[in-house]
């Protein structure tokens, strides 16, 4: 029997991070306001609220994976259940925004099915709805990340998020110190932000 249970504490969680999403694309009325305020008394507020709000996207992803990791779904159920029916989503939001561009930059001649198609296949990450296709990536990992959860022990899930913080937080930091610029470690971590904020939750729920 499916459970059906409602977790308000994650609704919660889930309006925050909204809430957060949408304050950060409110440019220099909200988010880049502490870069117009730098005599302000309030500047380090400004510039606090605009760093609390970049958890948004983990926190989206968090919840998910706190309520999708323990259901246990055929891979048939998965993909008709869940992915086939977001990827109509992304391709029908994509397309709304693929025509609000062609309106945009007045260019309707160059508007093509083949154009629109290469337009959501290879520039995901340039138009506003890349966290829709990270999404869907996140859900085409599911049954990994529902192993990865079930399988791991409490110290190894500790050891990942070590790894997560030291590369992906501690060693930016110290490029910025030392001046470094921008360097990639040779050694990458193994997974994507995204798949690591779904699957590193673990008896959330």
């Amino acid at each position: 029997m499916a459970n059906t249970r409602r977790y308000y504490y994650l609704d919660c969680i889930k309006i925050f991070a909204i809430i957060f999403v949408v304050f950060n694309h409110t440019n220099t009325r909200g988010f880049f306001l502490f870069s117009q305020k730098m005599n302000s008394p309030l500047f380090y507020f400004y510039l606090l609220v605009s760093l609390v709000c970049k958890v948004a996207v983990p926190l989206l992803f968090m919840v998910s994976g706190a309520l999708l990791l323990n259901k246990k779904e055929s891979l048939g159920v998965l993909w008709k259940k869940r992915i086939l029916r977001y990827t109509v989503i992304v391709i029908v939001f994509s397309f709304i925004r693929y025509l609000f561009d062609l309106q945009y930059y007045n260019n309707w001649k160059s508007f093509t099915l083949l154009g629109f198609f290469r337009y959501i296949y290879a520039a995901p990450m340039e138009i506003p709805y890349w966290i829709l296709y990270t999404y869907l990536a996140a859900l085409i990992m599911l049954p990994f990340l529902r192993a990865l959860a079930t399988k791991l022990s409490d110290q190894e899930f500790k050891y990942l998020i070590y790894l997560q913080l030291v590369l992906t937080g501690i060693l930016p930091i110290m490029q910025y110190i030392f001046r470094m610029g921008s360097v990639d470690l040779s050694i990458p971590f193994v997974s994507t932000d995204a798949i690591f904020y779904m699957g590193s939750v673990k008896n959330l729920v």
